[in-house]
């Protein structure tokens, strides 16, 4: 399968925006910040129940932003997520 990308709007004055993703099958809830006082984006992941997995990751480019909590969070998805320019990739675990 294909890599899911998301593409970004990342305005630094607009407010937090929230996404909905189907990752492997299943629906994830994405939401994207900017933090002024860290000059930085910010990722936050919740299940389709809206439980929080992953919250205020730091996004930083070509960092696998998922793979940290995967240890300690439970329902996270197989791949991990990258930032490129303004853009999510998401990509799929190695069979």
């Amino acid at each position: 399968m294909a890599d899911v990308t998301i593409a970004l709007t990342l305005d630094t004055i607009a407010p937090p925006f929230d996404l909905a993703v189907s990752l492997d099958g299943v629906e994830y809830g994405v939401r994207v910040q900017y933090n002024a006082r860290d000059a930085a984006w910010f990722l936050s992941l919740r299940d389709a129940a809206g439980s929080l997995l992953v919250g205020s990751q730091p996004m930083i480019e070509s960092f696998p932003l998922l793979s940290r909590h995967k240890a300690t969070a439970t329902g996270m998805p197989q791949g991990d997520l990258y930032l490129q320019g303004s853009t999510l990739i998401y990509r799929e675990a190695a069979a």
